[in-house]
């Protein structure tokens, strides 16, 4: 009971508040074309802060899974949701330790592990830690080949490190590599 409760009532809903949150932060984020544009549009504190009720409901909903759904086979979702709700809030240190806690917590969770590398990688990005940043998704190419589902991320996480680097010739190969990888 505990599994169906977790997936279909609050990993559910809470999937549909986070999306409608991106949705939402991604709409407020202003293109300068006189810059090279960034591969993601990325959450800022001031879009972050009218999403703020939905995201800490995530939290919450994720949380309640965590503590009192233990032997759920979701906690592990729960912990990546929690990641990624801190990440929309723009609270890249705490996103980037969930993602990492995740990684290491679960091992048998490949498609997990791979999208938390990629998460980690890009709160380390936000956060100025490209050398961090880097290491994450090394990680995550040199296992891209187990799971194809965050394969897309991974590359175009990589081709925002290398323009970050100002390395463009590469990063326009590490994007045409997410656009052959990306599903569907």
């Amino acid at each position: 009971m505990q599994n169906l409760t977790a997936r279909y009532n609050v990993l559910y809903n809470a999937g549909i508040l986070l999306e409608e949150s991106r949705v939402n932060i991604e709409a407020s984020h202003f293109d300068d074309y006189s810059q090279v544009l960034s591969v993601y549009k990325e959450p800022s504190l001031n879009a972050a802060k009218a999403e703020t009720t939905n995201l800490d409901s995530i939290i919450k909903k994720a949380n309640g899974i965590i503590m009192e759904k233990s032997h759920s086979n979701y906690v592990d979702d729960a912990y990546f949701l929690v990641a990624k709700a801190n990440y929309l809030k723009a609270n890249f240190y705490d996103a980037s330790e969930f993602f990492d806690y995740v990684f290491k917590t679960y091992p048998e969770e490949w498609g997990l592990r791979q999208a938390s590398l990629a998460g980690k990688a890009r709160a380390q990005l936000q956060l100025g830690n490209f050398s961090l940043a880097k290491a994450s998704l090394d990680t995550a190419l040199k296992y891209i080949t187990t799971e194809k589902k965050s394969a897309a991320d991974i590359y175009a996480t990589y081709a925002q490190l290398l323009i970050k680097g100002q390395n463009e010739a590469q990063a326009i190969e590490m994007l045409q590599k997410a656009l052959e990888a990306r599903p569907g």
